[in-house]
């Protein structure tokens, strides 16, 4: 903006135009403030300048054609100046209003951007927030992966069970022996027929716990009728896991001995305790009839019921007294690998291990040594609980005191 004043100098008492002086106030700082300041003060000087103009023209009336022309030139451009002088003011205000408006939407502009920033702010906080917490739920996957991966290998290590026996010779004894559990039966066959119908099995009072099984020969006969055939039964005492105890109790064990074949075993499903009596009887008009078993009672051990695959078996012991017969057998508990005999009956059935085989030369025992046997790699299935197998090793002396103590250990999958 642009302000121009006219600069007079007296002439005879009168006020005349000398120059014209402008002013650029819009190069100064803060210029709608000075503006308004000038065209204020103009508005004053111009209003003096008239008043005493006209004050001159009243008091001279004798002033010459030429000085009363210039005069009212005077005062008319002095008449002009005011209003323009006063029109800038009103301009300069006008101004000065929209500059505050202009301030004030700053201001609403500035309050605005404040809060962007501060919602930019929170969204930032927000974001580093989630940040965070997604890094801590990476840390955490990793750990739970970890121990998952921990859990898998433990899981693992569950699934693999050992169980554990121990054996020592008794005084002055050779023979067959057990761990693992037991066989008890006689060598020499008996020959159950119409005329000698019972055979006793067992000590009276013992505590067996045991099952009891028969070996046929072959398949028994009957005659001397029409109809029916004959059966052999269980009497004496049976006992259960849950220890109930049933005395005078009875169980069939084979309902037909016509369907008995070579080597078959059959075994009870009930466990005995005590002396048991094997008796056989006609189940029809037959009045002859006979059949021919090995027989015994047998208590395995069935992994708790459970179907397990076996992986490796050790045993470590030391011998009291030297033996050349010493022989362990891992035997595997089915209706499987049984041979009947009529004078030399050995109880078990499947061989899964036989040391005498595996170290051949290197197997005998010499007094106060130890000795050690392992097998490893194995992938033998025991059905526990669907088939009621399961396993006992049978050890074998020729010499007193042979076995001064041992150890023996099998490791299994559960299946």
């Amino acid at each position: 903006m642009i302000i121009y004043v006219e600069v007079t100098k007296s002439v005879e008492s009168v006020s005349v135009i000398q120059d014209v002086v402008y002013v650029d106030v819009s190069a100064l700082p803060g210029s709608d403030a000075y503006a308004d300041s000038a065209a204020a003060s103009l508005s004053v000087v111009a209003s003096g300048n008239l008043s005493q103009a006209t004050s001159k023209v009243d008091s001279n009336s004798t002033l010459d054609s030429s000085a009363l022309s210039t005069l009212t030139t005077t005062i008319s451009k002095t008449t002009s100046l005011s209003t323009t002088v006063s029109t800038l003011a009103s301009q300069t205000a006008s101004i000065g209003t929209e500059n505050s408006s202009l301030e004030s939407k700053t201001e609403s502009l500035s309050t605005l951007g404040s809060s962007n920033l501060s919602k930019t702010t929170s969204l930032s906080t927000v974001e580093s927030e989630l940040t965070s917490k997604a890094t801590s739920n990476a840390t955490d996957i990793s750990t739970n992966t970890s121990a998952v991966s921990s859990l898998g290998t433990e899981a693992a290590l569950l699934d693999i069970g050992v169980i554990h026996a121990t054996f020592k010779s008794p005084a002055a004894s050779t023979g067959i022996f057990h761990a693992f559990g037991f066989y008890e039966a006689p060598a020499a066959h008996v020959v159950l027929t119409n005329a000698s119908a019972t055979q006793t099995l067992g000590s009276a009072n013992n505590l067996y716990m045991a099952n009891v099984f028969i070996v046929a020969k072959e398949a028994g006969t009957v005659s001397g009728g029409t109809t029916g055939t004959a059966k052999i039964t269980i009497t004496g005492t049976s006992i259960t896991a849950a220890g109930v105890r049933t005395a005078s109790d009875a169980e069939i064990l084979v309902a037909d001995i016509t369907a008995l074949a070579a080597n078959t075993f059959i075994e009870s499903t009930k466990m005995w305790i005590g002396q048991v009596t094997l008796t056989i009887a006609a189940t029809g008009d037959h009045t002859v009839f006979s059949a021919t078993v090995n027989y015994g009672i047998a208590s395995v051990h069935h992994f708790f019921e459970r179907d397990v695959i076996i992986q490796q078996v050790e045993i470590t012991g030391r011998a009291g007294a030297a033996d050349s017969g010493f022989n362990l057998q891992l035997l595997k508990h089915s209706d499987a690998g049984w041979t009947y005999s009529a004078g030399a009956f050995v109880a078990g059935g499947t061989v899964l291990l036989d040391m005498a085989v595996d170290l051949n030369t290197e197997k005998n025992l010499v007094s106060g040594k130890r000795f050690h046997y392992h097998r490893k790699g194995l992938t033998d299935a025991i059905q526990g609980l669907t088939a009621d197998e399961g396993i006992v090793l049978r050890i074998t002396t020729s010499a007193n005191n042979a076995i001064e103590s041992m150890d023996a250990r099998v490791q299994v999958k559960w299946a």
